[in-house]
């Protein structure tokens, strides 16, 4: 009802022309009620002078009730009150009330005690009797100093309110009158202001339902015109500014897809926190890795939320230093690096902190391997060399006879060998490790490639007395590096040798399996123990360390034969049972799509 601004001007006027007329009158009812108040006990006071003037000779001469009963009632009908005449003793000796009188009575009252005291006692109150409002008003009689009594004034207030209520609706009716024009007048007045207004109004549902195309006339000079003005004024900066605020919403959308999307698709997990440690961020590899669902736990604080107990603990202590942390956790059997940074403003406000959490199993276990690596690398060079060293010294020390220096010179010669074989290996494996798939690669027909290494090793079979068969059927050309493809063919073949007992055969077999052929050698060895097998293409790993060393072997050819096949995009395996042989086998995709290093 009130909301438009002409009528709330309206009331305005109302309210405030109400407020003043209500105080006014108030003020001037408040003064007329003081004024005739005030002259009510100056009249009571003078005739109880009066009557204190007559009285004093009766008093003082023990007159009868009568005289001051008859004195008192010619002084009532005159002031329309009751008089009381009271004697030194507070006893009533005149009281213009004949019937019902107070003739004799004690008449203490408060007013007479203060008239003793100070010359003249008042009081207005309500009567328990009449139910009205009276003033009263006492007088002391005096005679050469001495008090002979009091004479006491009782009047009813019942006239004086009737005139002040009478004024008090005159002003009523007045104040109504005022508000009647007021109001007819306020609301023309209103109308005439709020016309711009309301072009104003209309102007800015317009802009508010996105038409930035406003403009609106001034007509008038005042206030409302400048107002006016500054409003085209303002419309037409807000039409530059909206568009520049949609440029650059623009910007910080794209901006902020980019950052979402780089977030989310981070292998790193990710997690936000605020200045009051609530949730406000968390990608989806940090929900792989907390074991949690963001948007179920996105706004609690993170010591509610179900973290893993290590991140808790770590996330903690670097919340309460407030300083960069980085700390490291397991989870079941993963380790991961957690960084903490804390997120600051320009005046290094603390406004919350960010949480990187990277799986290094990986590393931790590269790491574990490159240090394994450099002990076996050291332990396999060790022994050649002390071999060597031994061998020298024995032949600096004792005079040995000729055959015997050519025996140690033969056995300095194989560990030289050994040792030359050793680190030919180990810069080969190095060399794979940084290999890149496409240097070298040609495309060969497999057949003549396999046929040319397994006739070279056929001679060496028969010296052990071992039997080696092929079975190689015509398969398509192959894109592969040839050297590293014999290499792997001879570590294999070589290695079913080395292992197979005098009088055993040897097998090789390649098949066309559709997408890659496979290639497999059998052997009738000792068999693999079981749990022997996954770690057979480990550097420096064997199953027999000393029947190893004896045959010559350096453990790496297991490793170089895995990096070579998987360089091409292939796989390499082992099936052996204890006592039943063993069969290695790789394969070779006929389309590379190699992975390079």
């Amino acid at each position: 009802m009130f909301q438009s601004i002409r009528s709330r001007l309206t009331v305005t006027y109302l309210i405030l022309i109400f407020f003043v007329t209500l105080i006014i009158n108030v003020f001037l009812l408040n003064l007329l009620e003081q004024y005739y108040l005030g002259y009510q006990k100056e009249a009571l006071t003078r005739t109880g002078r009066l009557v204190a003037e007559f009285s004093q000779g009766y008093l003082q001469e023990g007159s009868s009730y009568m005289i001051l009963s008859n004195l008192a009632e010619d002084f009532s009908q005159q002031i329309k009150a009751r008089v009381i005449i009271v004697n030194n003793n507070k006893t009533v000796v005149g009281d213009s009330v004949r019937v019902e009188g107070l003739i004799g009575s004690l008449l203490d009252r408060d007013e007479i005690d203060q008239a003793w005291e100070e010359g003249v006692g008042y009081s207005i109150q309500r009567s328990a009797i009449t139910d009205q409002w009276v003033m009263q008003v006492a007088v002391p009689v005096y005679e050469g100093g001495s008090s002979l009594g009091a004479v006491f004034i009782s009047s009813s207030l019942d006239p004086i309110y009737e005139i002040l209520s009478y004024i008090s609706r005159i002003l009523l009716y007045t104040m109504g009158m005022a508000l009647v024009i007021v109001g007819i007048l306020g609301a023309i007045f209103a109308k005439k202001i709020t016309k711009p207004i309301s072009a104003l109004t209309a102007a800015a549902r317009q802009i508010a339902q996105g038409n930035l195309e406003q403009k609106i006339h001034v007509i008038q000079n005042d206030e409302v015109g400048e107002l006016t003005r500054q409003f085209n004024i303002m419309v037409s900066k807000l039409l530059e500014m909206t568009r520049r605020l949609e440029n650059t919403i623009q910007e910080v959308s794209t901006e902020s897809n980019k950052l979402s999307t780089i977030i989310s698709n981070m292998l790193d997990g990710v997690f936000a926190v605020d200045a009051d440690g609530k949730l406000i961020l968390v990608n989806p590899a940090a929900e792989q890795t907390l074991r949690v669902q963001g948007q179920d736990y996105m706004g609690q604080k993170f010591n509610e939320i179900p973290f893993p107990k290590e991140i808790l603990k770590c996330f903690e202590r670097a919340w309460r230093s407030s300083e960069e942390n980085t700390c490291e956790v397991s989870l079941d059997e993963d380790q991961y690096e957690m960084v903490i940074s804390p997120i600051l403003d320009d005046q290094k406000e603390f406004f919350g902190a960010v949480a990187m959490i990277k799986n290094v199993t990986a590393y931790r276990l590269l790491e574990r391997k490159q240090r394994a690596f450099v002990a076996d690398v050291s332990h396999e060079l060790r022994t050649p060399l002390t071999s060597v060293n031994i061998l020298v010294k024995n032949m600096l020390e004792y005079d040995l006879a000729r055959e015997e220096g050519k025996d140690f010179l033969k056995d300095i010669d194989k560990e030289i060998e050994r040792l030359t074989l050793l680190v030919t290996d180990i810069l080969d494996l190095t060399r794979l490790d940084s290999l890149s798939c496409q240097q070298g690669l040609q495309m060969v027909e497999p057949r003549p490639l396999f046929e040319d290494v397994l006739l070279r090793m056929h001679t060496r079979a028969e010296r052990n007395q071992q039997e080696l068969t092929w079975d190689i059927p015509e398969l398509a050309a192959l894109q592969i590096n040839p050297d590293q493809i014999k290499r792997v063919l001879i570590n294999l073949v070589d290695n079913a040798i080395k292992y197979t007992p005098p009088g055993g055969w040897i097998r090789v077999e390649a098949e066309d399996q559709g997408e890659e052929i496979q290639v497999k050698v059998k052997d009738t060895g000792p068999g693999i123990p079981l749990e022997d097998q996954p770690r057979i293409f480990e550097r420096f790993y064997r199953v027999d360390k000393d029947r190893s060393r004896e045959k010559g072997g350096t453990g790496l050819g297991m490793a170089i034969s895995y990096e070579i096949i998987m360089a091409h995009g292939g796989k390499i395996w082992v099936d052996s049972k204890p006592g039943y042989g063993s069969a290695f086998a790789f394969t070779l995709p006929k389309k590379q799509s190699i992975e390079c290093k």
